[in-house]
Formats: C-alpha cells, structure tokens, sequence
C-alpha cells in the first residue's frame, strides 16, 4: 500500500473542511449522490465512491494521494453510516493552497457540502465533509488543481 503524500492528505482535510449556499441540482440528484455515497461507506466500496469525484486538471500523485486518504475514510471501523447535503461556509470559494510553489484551487465552484457521519459504536461518530459541485447537471466531488 502507497504512503500518503502529507501535503495532499492536509488538501483532503481541507477540501473536505471547507465547501457555497444553494444546491441547484434536481431533488433526484441529490438522492442520487446520497445513495451512492451512503452505500459505498456501508458496504467499504472506495471505488464507488471515487467515482463521484471529479478529477479535470488534477495530478496523478494528487489523485493517487487522495484516492489512499479516502479510501481510510470509507473503509474506516464504523457500525451505521448516515449522509446528507448541507450548505457550505461563505468562504468555500477563496479556498486554495500552495504546494511546492504551485497555487491549487477547487476544479469547480462549490455549492454545498455532502456530509456523512460514521457510527463507531458506544455513542462515538466520525464526521467527514466533502465538497459538492455541480457538472452537466450531476452532482459532484470536486478536487483541488492548479491555477492556471
């Protein structure tokens, strides 16, 4: 198994901390990603859920470290999963980081946030929030990219 790469497990958290206030997609769509994301934690499927990001401008080592650092999350020790689409903080769309000298910012404008609550028995959760954007009417995880 590959080690995560720190600076892009710190983009994770931050993509996955930080997402803008109203959710243009269809009431459908929004159960749909609902019901992929809510399954593929369920049943430990990190590539279903992969599926749903969307990775346009974004480096292989980047989505190789995302994809390990997510694959964690949705495999993690849980007893229930629950999701839902929540709205996102004010300043989701001036996130960006530098890595070795390069600016990153969200691949697409984000419109919500999608967020889900692992169980882990005796009372304890573990709260993950990823950003959500909207592309030709699909809901989607968006990921940092260069500024070009």
């Amino acid at each position: 198994m590959p080690k995560i790469n720190l600076h892009s497990f710190i983009a994770l958290i931050a993509m996955i901390q930080f997402s803008s206030d109203l959710i243009a997609a269809t009431p459908e769509e929004e159960q749909r990603i609902l019901e992929i994301t809510k399954k593929a934690f369920e049943t430990n499927d990190t590539q279903s859920f992969l599926k749903l990001f969307y990775w346009s401008g974004v480096s292989d080592d980047i989505k190789d470290s995302i994809s390990q650092a997510t694959k964690l999350v949705v495999e993690g020790n849980k007893t229930s999963v629950s999701v839902s689409i929540v709205a996102t903080p004010e300043n989701s769309q001036n996130l960006e980081f530098v890595r070795e000298g390069v600016t990153y910012h969200p691949n697409l404008p984000i419109i919500a946030q999608l967020k889900v609550v692992r169980v882990l028995g005796e009372g304890s959760t573990a709260t993950a929030v990823f950003p959500i954007a909207e592309k030709d009417g699909q809901l989607v995880i968006p990921q940092m990219s260069p500024v070009k």
